[in-house]
């Protein structure tokens, strides 16, 4: 699975699979489903950026599966890797409803770090229904949790959500000051697929300007 998530990092998106596959295998064998919902939530974002919508609804069979065969119940980052790949298919509406179901159970669960993802999550299906001053506001609840509790995944995220909203508002100077500071944080991540994002992020900003 890590070789898989750094292959993924790596925009390496083939060979990732590939090894995400394997260990989804492995954890089912040993009936290890919180390891197996782990693989599957990797799979559904690689998937969604991708585009590859057949094998989205594949693997959206296998939690089916999941639930109804082995009683197992979904968990908060599976709603919020659902909702992102609605979010692909512009299906905005059933993101929120996904997005809904993972804060609860983050909520239910005591869990800041599904919270957060949920958060996020809002924060950029808010963006692209152009609801951009409830986008900042989910990206606010953010930056408080992020106080306390470091996530450079998520903080990256927000910052280029934010960023974007502020490029959508023409205020372009302030959007390429926040993809700037986003620019420093990768030269210590070295996510290649977020750097891509940020420099795709940053032309769109130069050209509108």
């Amino acid at each position: 699975y890590e070789l898989g998530k750094l292959y993924s990092d790596r925009s390496d998106f083939d060979i990732a699979i590939e090894k995400v596959t394997e260990s989804l295998q492995s954890y089912y064998v040993c009936k290890d489903f919180d390891g197996y919902l782990k693989c599957l939530n990797l799979l559904l974002r690689m998937h969604a950026e991708r585009e590859d919508f057949t094998a989205i609804d594949l693997i959206k069979d296998k939690l089916q599966d999941l639930v109804l065969k082995e009683k197992v119940q979904l968990n908060a980052k599976t709603y919020y890797s659902l909702a992102l790949c609605a979010t692909y298919k512009d299906q905005l509406k059933t993101a929120l409803e996904y997005l809904e179901k993972s804060l609860a159970l983050a909520l239910a669960t005591d869990s800041k770090e599904d919270v957060c993802y949920a958060i996020n999550g809002l924060a950029i299906v808010y963006f692209f229904l152009q609801r951009y001053d409830d986008a900042l506001k989910e990206i606010y609840n953010l930056q408080v949790f992020f106080q306390v509790l470091p996530m450079e995944e998520l903080e990256l995220s927000s910052r280029l959500i934010n960023g974007h909203i502020l490029r959508k508002t023409k205020k372009y100077d302030q959007a390429l000051e926040v993809f700037w500071q986003c620019y420093d944080v990768l030269k210590s991540q070295k996510n290649i697929y977020s750097y891509i994002s940020l420099l795709y992020a940053m032309g769109l900003t130069y050209k509108d300007s």
